[in-house]
């Protein structure tokens, strides 16, 4: 079975506040998460934080045999 993991560079520092707790993200820093559709939106699972893919200036995918 393959994984795919969708890895995105933080366009600009953010700081992201969730039910889940707080985290601080940096510009340039990569991160890795999926990529999914949730009511219709794209977003960007990473963290256990739906965030908003235009906060990403790049992606990349990886895909890994598990």
């Amino acid at each position: 079975m393959k994984t795919t993991v969708y890895f995105g560079r933080v366009r600009s520092d953010f700081f992201f506040k969730g039910i889940k707790g707080a985290k601080q993200y940096v510009k340039g820093q990569w991160v890795a998460g999926d990529l999914r559709h949730v009511m219709g939106r794209r977003v960007f699972m990473a963290d256990g934080f739906f965030l908003n893919p235009q906060r990403f200036d790049k992606m990349k995918v990886s895909s890994m045999a598990s």
